[in-house]
């Protein structure tokens, strides 16, 4: 019975599933969204949005940065996280094979609209300057 090993495929059979394989792994990767509610969540209006991308080596195992939902939140009791991998995500990664990879993570809270501080009012004191000459103090004959 003859055996078969790798070196009996002719070389492009085995590219061409070398490269189905790849392709196939590749295209395992899809969108999600993680959502969560912190406190009574986001109020469904009047809302502002805040986004920031995080950023992977090594297909995620190595976080080049964080995104702090609390910090982006400021403050707020009641937010919604939602961390998502969008398609603008996986273009970023499919040349690199996920090497590098991002993922989108926004936090929605109530907008509280910035109040204008009063301004102070600047008094300004007239003083008398004297004049070029004044007879008073010189005597001018």
């Amino acid at each position: 019975m003859p055996s078969i090993s790798i070196n009996s495929f002719p070389n492009w059979l085995y590219m061409k599933v070398l490269l189905l394989l790849f392709i196939m792994i590749i295209s395992l990767t899809s969108c999600y969204t993680f959502k969560m509610d912190i406190g009574k969540g986001a109020p469904k209006t009047n809302t502002q949005t805040v986004h920031k991308k995080k950023w992977y080596l090594l297909w995620g195992l190595a976080p080049l940065n964080t995104a702090d939902a609390k910090k982006m939140a400021k403050g707020a009791a009641n937010y919604t996280i939602k961390s998502q991998v969008n398609i603008l995500d996986i273009l970023i990664g499919l040349p690199t094979a996920y090497f590098l990879r991002s993922e989108t993570v926004s936090v929605k809270k109530q907008f509280v609209p910035k109040v204008a501080k009063p301004q102070k009012q600047v008094v300004i004191k007239k003083t008398k300057t004297p004049s070029a000459i004044d007879s008073t103090k010189h005597n001018i004959r």
